[in-house]
């Protein structure tokens, strides 16, 4: 809790290690509501009220912060950072964190946006605002899984589907999926193998696994598997 009361309002390099300087990232922002949430739940379980009641104060006041200053109006989505303009693909982790209901216009629109912007031949890129290397080129799986969930909650199941099937036909002849790719060609790019992209999509896997017919690939590699 001392960390978080000293840190949130402060800029950062967000959760890319984004090297374009400092900014208020909205994810940074998140995940300092989600330390204060926590915290003020557990407190409230091992009968610390006192000390709960002002984790949840701190978290009510770093939740009206991001509503007030994440959004951006324009274009109507919830973006990389305080004043930004870019889409960020971490942002739709306020699904899984119960930031905000599934339901909210605001994260239905955030999500049409990152879709938008962010989705390069069926994989999800992490960002769309140059950094140290240029235009990001290379998509990212974790990120690709964060869309299939964001697509999913917001009642685009078919979508949900396809993305999924996209993302897992990217595996190699190990069935072992790479941090990146290359949309265009299905290259495997970034640390191999790499374990958040599994996660994820154990993640994804968990929440569509009532609606979605598992079956092996017609044969491993880059493509949509053939159910």
């Amino acid at each position: 809790m001392n960390a978080a009361k000293e840190v949130w309002e402060q800029p950062d390099n967000g959760i890319w290690e984004y090297r374009g300087g400092v900014q208020h990232h909205v994810f940074s922002k998140l995940m300092n509501w989600v330390a204060m949430d926590r915290a003020g739940r557990i407190a409230r379980i091992i009968g610390k009220q006192d000390y709960a009641d002002d984790c949840f104060r701190l978290a009510a006041q770093i939740k009206e912060d991001i509503l007030a200053k994440g959004w951006n109006e324009k274009v109507q989505a919830f973006t990389m950072a305080y004043g930004s303009s870019h889409a960020d693909a971490a942002v739709l982790l306020m699904f899984h964190y119960g930031f905000l209901p599934k339901e909210d216009p605001r994260m239905v629109k955030t999500v049409d946006f990152c879709h938008r912007e962010l989705v390069k031949n069926g994989f999800a890129m992490r960002y769309t605002a140059d950094d140290d290397f240029g235009k990001p080129e290379n998509a990212f799986l974790i990120c690709t899984f964060w869309m299939v969930n964001a697509l999913y909650l917001t009642d685009r199941c078919d979508e949900a589907r396809v993305m999924l099937d996209r993302a897992v036909g990217s595996v190699n002849y190990l069935g072992l999926m790479s941090e990146g790719l290359e949309p265009g060609t299905g290259r495997q790019t970034g640390n191999f193998p790499q374990g958040y992209s599994h996660m994820a999509f154990i993640q994804s896997a968990l929440l569509l696994e009532t609606d979605y017919r598992w079956g092996p690939p017609s044969e491993p590699g880059f493509g949509p598997i053939d159910l």
